[in-house]
C-alpha cells in the first residue's frame, strides 16, 4: 500500500527555496524524542517549543496507546500475545492523556513518526533482528491499525478521537536501532515511508543526510565530547543520544550527586555539536532523545536548554524531519553532494577554534570510525538493548533500561577504559542490521524506555 505524501509540518520561518553552491545553507537541528509515553515530557517540549519557535518529532510507540490490561490484543510477528520489550499505556485515562498530548503536538505543527509497536529487541527470545520482511510488514501493519483506532485495542473505554493517522506518518526510529535493511526497504516503501533514523554513523562528526534505496538516512552520529576529552576518556567521543550520554557518563546508574555532571555533560557536547556544524559544513544536528527519567531526570534539562537556546540563533532551524526532508528535494542534487563532499563538524579538530579547548592543552581529537565503517547494510541496531524483562515486559517507572548483557553482546559498562567507540554500553559483530549499520559496533539500549 502507497499512502499520499502529506504537506510537510511546516516552520514557517524556513526558506524553502533552493540555495546555490556560493551560499551558506541554514543551520538545521533535528530534535526527536522516542517513546512519547510521558505526560511531563510532552508538556515540557511543547511549551520550551512554543518559546523558542522550534518544531520537533516524536516517535510514538503505539503499544503505548494500548491500556495494560489489553496487551493481549497486540502480538508481535513470531512472539505471543501481549510479550513486548518495553510498557503498555496504562490505564484509561493515561492512554486519553496521551492522545491529547499527541493531538496538541500534531495541531502546533509537530511531527508523529513511528517507533513502531512492541520494542522487541536482539535481547529478546524473537526480536526485530531476526524479522523478515512479511513480518515487519505485520510490525507496521498493528502500528498503523492501533494509530488509526486506538478505541478498537481498548474496548469499552471512551478514548477520544485521535487527530493523526497513518498517512501522517513519513519515518521513524526502530527500537534498539535493531532491524536488517534488505528486510525493511520493501516494507518502508509499501506504506509510504520516506525516511529512517537509526542507522549508527560510519565515521565520527556530523555529516548530511543521504539516500540509500529511495530511503533518506539520517544517521545517528559519533561525537566528540569537550567533557569526555577534559578527563582523558579511553575514547573522547559518543554517540549523541541521551541513553549514551548516561552510560558513557556512570554506566547507566541513578546516582543524586551525579545529576548536575551528567545534565553538564549532555549539554556542552549538544553546544559543542552546535558550534562547530554552524562554523563548519552546517550539516543537519539529528539530536535523538526519549521521553525518560534516565539519572534522575539528568538529561531531559540539558535538550531542553539546548533547545531553548540554538533554536533562536540567527540562521538556525528546528524543524521537522518532514520538512527537513522537503527542503532536502528543492535542492540541486549536485549542491548537495559538494556539501556532503564537506569535511565532517563536530570531530573535535576545530574545538580550540571554537573556544571549546584551552589554547596549547593537549587533548584526543583523533579521527573515529563509528561502530558501522566497515559495512553498509544493517539499520540502525546501534543504541539501545532494552533493560530487563519481566513477564515480557518492562518493569519500572517507564520502562527503565536496565543494561544486561544479552547474547551476542560485550557488556562494557564495568571496564571503563573500554567504554567507547561511541561512548556507549555494548558492542555487538552481527552483520547486515541498521542500528550497527555499515558495520559491527552497536551501541547499547534504545528508543523510548523509561524511557516513554
Amino acid at each position: 500500500m502507497s499512502f499520499p505524501r502529506p504537506s510537510a509540518r511546516s516552520h514557517e520561518g524556513v526558506p524553502m527555496r533552493a540555495f546555490t553552491a556560493e551560499e551558506r545553507p541554514p543551520q538545521f537541528v533535528l530534535f526527536s524524542f522516542d517513546g512519547g509515553r510521558q505526560d511531563a515530557r510532552w508538556k515540557t517540549f511543547l511549551d520550551a517549543a512554543a518559546d523558542s519557535d522550534a518544531k520537533f518529532t516524536v516517535f510514538q510507540s503505539a503499544i503505548n496507546l494500548i491500556e495494560t490490561a489489553n496487551r493481549e490484543n497486540y502480538t508481535a510477528p513470531g512472539n505471543e500475545p501481549g510479550y513486548v520489550g518495553t510498557e503498555f499505556g496504562g490505564d484509561e485515562a493515561e492512554v486519553a492523556q496521551r492522545i491529547e498530548n499527541i493531538n496538541t503536538a500534531h495541531a502546533a505543527g509537530h511531527e508523529i513518526g513511528t517507533h513502531y509497536a512492541g520494542h522487541l529487541c536482539a535481547p529478546t527470545r524473537y526480536g526485530a533482528d531476526h524479522w523478515s520482511t512479511a513480518e515487519w510488514k505485520q510490525e507496521y501493519g498493528s502500528f498503523t491499525d492501533i494509530l488509526s483506532d486506538p478505541g478498537a485495542y481498548n474496548p469499552g473505554s471512551s478514548l477520544p478521537a485521535l487527530e493523526v493517522t497513518p498517512y501522517d506518518v513519513k519515518g521513524g526510529r526502530l527500537p534498539c536501532l535493531d532491524g536488517e535493511w534488505d528486510q525493511l526497504v520493501p516494507m518502508w516503501k509499501d506504506n509510504g515511508l520516506e525516511y529512517d533514523t537509526s542507522r549508527a554513523a560510519a565515521a565520527s562528526g556530523v555529516a548530511w543526510p543521504y539516500q540509500e534505496d529511495g530511503i533518506w538516512e539520517f544517521e545517528m552520529p559519533m561525537t566528540w565530547s569537550p567533557v569526555l576529552a577534559e578527563k582523558d576518556a579511553a575514547s573522547p567521543f559518543v554517540m549523541a543520544m541521551d541513553y549514551n550520554f548516561w552510560i558513557s557518563g556512570n554506566g547507566g546508574k541513578d546516582i543524586p550527586e551525579d545529576v548536575a555532571r551528567l545534565t553538564d555533560f549532555q549539554y556542552r557536547t549538544y553546544r559543542y555539536m552546535y558550534d562547530s556544524a554552524f562554523a563548519g559544513n552546517r550539516a543537519p544536528l539529528v539530536f535523538g532523545n526519549h521521553f525518560n527519567d534516565w539519572g534522575l531526570n539528568a538529561f531531559n534539562p540539558a535538550v531542553e536548554k539546548v533547545m531553548r537556546e540554538v533554536c533562536v540563533e540567527e540562521d538556525t532551524y528546528c524543524v521537522t524531519y518532514q520538512q527537513m526532508i522537503a527542503w532536502l528535494e528543492l535542492q540541486d542534487p549536485e549542491v548537495l553532494a559538494a556539501w556532503r563532499d564537506q569535511a565532517r563538524s563536530a570531530t573535535g579538530t576545530d574545538a580550540e577554534a571554537l573556544g571549546w579547548w584551552p589554547a596549547g592543552r593537549p587533548g584526543d581529537t583523533r579521527p573515529h570510525d563509528g561502530p558501522g565503517s566497515a559495512r553498509r547494510g544493517r539499520p540502525a541496531s546501534a543504541q539501545h538493548d532494552d533493560g530487563a524483562h519481566q513477564g515480557g515486559q518492562h518493569q519500572g517507572q517507564d520502562h527503565q533500561h536496565r543494561p544486561r548483557p544479552p547474547v551476542g553482546l560485550v557488556e562494557h559498562a564495568a571496564q571503563p577504559a573500554e567504554e567507547t567507540r561511541a561512548g556507549v554500553v555494548r558492542e555487538v559483530v552481527q552483520g547486515g542490521r541498521l542500528g550497527a549499520a555499515r558495520g559491527g559496533g552497536r551501541p547499547g539500549p534504545c528508543g523510548g524506555h523509561g524511557v516513554g
